[in-house]
């Protein structure tokens, strides 16, 4: 690298814009140097102006020097610039998806509720139970629990309240609406409405309550907005890159393509 400093220390000569140092045939002036001063004054602590200078100049002299060797890797190393390019591309590519197509389908709820209506039996409700589900530790609690249920007046709490007076690892409860093919434990259940026979899996044993037996429906679209923003996401997506094949034509270079593998 060539390189040739002319700094003479002493600024208040400096009247004109003459270059301070050179580096690799590039020219760093009194100008760029007094720009830096301006920049970084107010972190410069308070000293006789020619000292401050002085440390001043050092830190923007190496600054300059590391970011011209900075500004010149892409021209030294190409697998440096096919990085930078291909990271660049990446953010202005997820920039225009997000304008484009994930932001879009968000904001243009009258779109996302067209496409869930003309697309509804695409979101289905399996068959499910609205049920108490009582998780037990062993059989021996299964069969105390699956003991208890039958009676008319007493809840979930009374029986947790009960079996977890010596430890809360015994029972556990949850109550909801479960589908039975997407719900490991209970795929393949043949259950009724009522409390159904204890049954073990994976090392749990389960007593199941079931207040209502859910025959399959579609789903209303609150309960499918979700799944159907995704899939308008895709829809856009889909739409917006059919445009860009009808406006521009691709071309591609075979001879190239098949010489990437070789």
């Amino acid at each position: 690298i060539a390189y040739k400093s002319s700094y003479i220390g002493d600024t208040n000569n400096l009247k004109g814009n003459k270059t301070l140092f050179v580096l690799d045939g590039k020219k760093f002036t009194q100008k760029e140097f007094a720009d830096y001063l301006v920049k970084s004054y107010r972190t410069v602590r308070r000293d006789e102006i020619k000292t401050v200078v002085a440390a001043q100049y050092k830190l923007w002299e190496k600054e300059a020097i590391l970011q011209h060797e900075e500004d010149k890797l892409p021209s030294k190393h190409p697998e440096y610039k096919a990085l930078l390019t291909e990271y660049h591309d990446g953010i202005l590519l997820y920039e225009i998806m997000q304008d484009m197509v994930w932001n879009k389908a968000i904001k243009d709820t009258i779109g996302l509720r067209t496409y869930f209506e003309a697309n509804r039996s695409n979101y289905m409700w399996g068959k499910r139970v609205d049920a108490e589900i009582y998780e037990c530790l062993n059989k021996e609690i299964a069969t105390e629990v699956n003991k208890m249920l039958p009676g008319k007046d007493i809840t979930s709490k009374e029986v947790i309240e009960k079996i977890n007076k010596d430890s809360e690892l015994n029972l556990r409860v949850r109550t909801n609406k479960y589908d039975l093919s997407t719900t490991n434990f209970l795929t393949g259940r043949d259950l009724k409405v009522g409390v159904n026979t204890p049954y073990d899996f994976e090392g749990k044993f389960y007593v199941i309550k079931v207040v209502e037996v859910i025959e399959p429906r579609t789903k209303e679209f609150h309960e499918a907005k979700g799944a159907a923003t995704s899939d308008y996401q895709n829809e856009l997506e889909r739409i917006w890159l059919e445009q860009l094949k009808v406006k521009h034509k691709i071309k591609i270079n075979e001879e190239v393509l098949y010489s990437l593998g070789k």
